[in-house]
């Protein structure tokens, strides 16, 4: 039994519950996208990472980074096109948290989302302290992990290590400027860095809508996009995602002794353990029209120490095949999006709470009072993949 995501409050009605078997069975085409704005800077892709082998592992520094990102309901992108005239009712929402959604039947553990319905908008949030937006870790193996606070390897503890590895592989992996000048975006980074917080690292991020058919719903999402490369005179947008490992007595496959000549093994066991986790990022890349995901494998330095990794290697995947390999439905992904964003759209004006039941296969909609979830949310900053500070500069 695991632990509930959110204290839900006996007073707060259930709106709708969503089966997981239903869900699972609902289409819709995949709508095309539109390119709205293009913020930041993109750092060009160490390719030297693609070389890398257990013999050559190199350290994962942790990296120091100011967390610009807000969530969706303080972003002034979204707050600039949200004040722009149009016919169609829109949802704003991160990637993160709408891969979340796309992918809910692939979940097994608990998270929650907020919505907040005003005029004709619907946003999508993450509560301050909420793990809805970072990585899950075995999620879907036969031998997941405890849900518990005392151990290195308890469910939530592993979370918070899986995204600090992802932010320290992304600001990693990447060429530093005066090797490789960061290529400009259309507009700059508009988010504002908090009082002594350390400068951003060159990110970029990618504002697109999708019209939905059938009732007039426009989705503005935000992507991250990490990096860029040059291959051949073509310019390819990448994703960089780290997979980790923390005990290799636990997934049953030791990445140091696999990779370099199993390595078809190793992603197979990935895919059983985390086939959540990797829906999630497939559906977010998709959406985001990068070209390729490089996906790190970063293990613990040593199995007791959660807090030292090692980047052993690298597998890189084209976002269209790698849905194909896992057999991810994006008519299925939209057509999840589509129900859930449209019930949001007809619900009125208020705050909403969306959870995924930690021990059933089945969403709840409650209703919760318009100030829940304020208390000591002052920044307006998610606790997702790129959203967590490190200690050390890197």
């Amino acid at each position: 039994m695991y632990a509930a995501s959110v204290d839900v409050r006996p007073e707060w009605p259930v709106l709708e519950q969503f089966a997981f078997p239903t869900l699972a069975k609902l289409s819709h085409p995949p709508p095309p996208a539109v390119d709205l704005a293009f913020v930041g800077a993109l750092e060009q892709y160490d390719r030297s990472y693609d070389r890398v082998t257990p013999r050559s592992e190199r350290a994962l520094r942790r990296a120091r980074r100011a967390a610009v990102a807000p969530r969706a309901s303080a972003d002034p992108v979204f707050a600039r096109i949200a004040a722009t005239p149009s016919p169609a009712k829109r949802v704003f929402v991160t990637d993160a948290l709408l891969a979340v959604l796309m992918t809910a039947p692939r979940s097994v553990h608990g998270w929650d989302v907020t919505l907040t319905r005003s005029g004709n908008d619907l946003t999508v949030d993450a509560r301050a302290d909420s793990l809805a937006d970072a990585p899950t870790v075995a999620e879907t193996s036969p031998d997941p992990p405890p849900d518990d606070k005392e151990s290195i390897n308890g469910l939530q503890q592993l979370r918070v290590e899986a995204a600090a590895a992802q932010r320290d592989w992304v600001a990693q992996a990447t060429l530093p400027a005066d090797a490789a000048p960061p290529e400009p975006c259309a507009e700059p980074l508009p988010f504002a860095v908090p009082a002594g917080g350390a400068a951003p690292g060159p990110t970029a991020y990618r504002y697109r809508s999708f019209s939905l058919a059938g009732g007039g719903i426009e989705v503005v999402s935000r992507f991250d996009v990490d990096a860029v490369v040059h291959d051949k005179g073509e310019r390819k947008l990448v994703s960089l995602r780290a997979m980790t490992e923390y005990d290799s007595k636990v997934t049953g496959v030791d990445w140091r002794q696999k990779l370099e000549a199993q390595r078809g093994a190793v992603l197979a066991t990935e895919l059983k353990n985390n086939a959540s986790k990797l829906a999630r990022w497939t559906a977010a890349a998709l959406a985001a029209g990068v070209d390729l995901v490089k996906l790190a494998f970063v293990s613990r330095s040593h199995p007791r120490d959660p807090g030292a990794h090692t980047v052993l290697g690298t597998h890189t995947v084209k976002p269209k095949d790698f849905a194909a390999q896992i057999a991810l439905s994006l008519d299925n992904c939209w057509g999840v999006a589509h129900a859930l964003f449209d019930l949001g759209l007809r619900l009125p004006e208020g705050k909403y709470l969306l959870v995924r039941d930690a021990n059933k296969p089945v969403m709840r909609l409650y209703g919760v009072p318009a100030g829940a979830f304020d208390e000591g949310d002052d920044d307006g900053v998610g606790c997702g993949d790129d959203d967590m500070v490190g200690d050390d500069d890197e």
